[in-house]
């Protein structure tokens, strides 16, 4: 690929991240019950100038898949996109699919947002498709089309005929370094055979999540800059604050819904690795039994 021609596709891939914001910001208003684009969405939209404040949400909606359809529709990015609008029998046909269990749904789904199933069976925004069709909640609907896009990058980097096995937990871990990650897999698959192209990836994705995972223990508490687009500077934190994460993370655990109450959907959804959850229980038992031996009246201050 020519110098222009990856510039070009990096530009295409920056305006379809930067719309693919703008209908989430739009959906977001739609979801609580607004009808008219207020004067700080607006201002938050900017990358879509046809959008002005007063305008109907619905309307503001159509506009972002519009100016989308101009970067997904282009006959070169066909493929990676996922080919063109479908008609209204084609997104029929694919809802079904998606519906009745068809094997790597995901795939499936991300097929459905790039053809614009929901706009060719009269929905006016991918979450009531979504919600309607197959009972998916707009968040979760999300975490399947970014899994679906790291399979397919993978996949597509290592010269794949089909897509590589990841995890949903895997995949939300590295999608934010998900350029890198393909980089390294078409580095690594250049002179691979075929049956050796699955466990490269693997060991890729592995060593991404550990990299990601010693970042993570060595500055516990982080920063986020946006200097570049998707790389994330991590800094170090004020003195004092190393530790602060730890207690926030325990207030959270404690003001979840009931274990019992979510058991079912855990376990359908799968959205963290059954092995951490293991290594964090004992590390609260672990934790609760240290602080009992040396503060018993603090630790155990509240219980019961």
């Amino acid at each position: 690929m020519s110098a222009s021609a990856i510039d070009k596709e990096t530009t295409r891939r920056q305006q379809l991240r930067v719309l693919d914001a703008c209908l989430y910001e739009l959906e977001n208003a739609h979801e609580s019950n607004e009808k008219i684009v207020g004067a700080d969405l607006a201002d938050r939209l900017l990358a879509v100038p046809a959008i002005r404040a007063g305008m109907r949400i619905t309307d503001a909606i159509a506009h972002v898949m519009r100016a989308q359809e101009r970067y997904l529709l282009q006959p070169e990015h066909e493929e990676a996109a996922g080919g063109p609008a479908l008609t209204q029998a084609e997104a029929r046909a694919l809802t079904v699919r998606i519906r009745t269990g068809a094997q790597q749904m995901c795939l499936l789904l991300l097929e459905a947002y790039e053809r614009r199933a929901a706009m060719a069976l009269g929905y006016t925004t991918w979450q009531r498709y979504v919600k309607e069709e197959f009972g998916l909640s707009r968040s979760r609907s999300y975490e399947l089309l970014d899994l679906a896009r790291v399979m397919r990058g993978l996949g597509t980097a290592a010269g794949m005929r089909g897509t590589p096995d990841i995890s949903p937990y895997a995949a939300r871990q590295i999608k934010a370094h998900l350029d890198d990650v393909i980089t390294i897999v078409r580095h690594r698959t250049a002179d691979a055979r075929p049956e050796e192209l699955e466990e490269i990836i693997k060991r890729s994705v592995d060593e991404e999540r550990a990299r990601i995972q010693r970042e993570l223990v060595s500055v516990p508490v982080a920063e986020v800059t946006t200097a570049a687009p998707h790389r994330l500077t991590v800094l170090a934190p004020p003195a004092g604050e190393r530790l602060s994460y730890i207690g926030e993370a325990i207030d959270r655990l404690a003001t979840l819904p009931a274990a019992a109450e979510l058991v079912e959907q855990l376990v359908a959804e799968q959205v963290f690795d059954w092995a951490n959850l293991a290594k964090a229980r004992r590390w609260l038992d672990d934790l609760t039994h240290c602080l009992d031996q040396r503060w018993p009246l603090v630790s155990g201050a509240g219980s019961g």
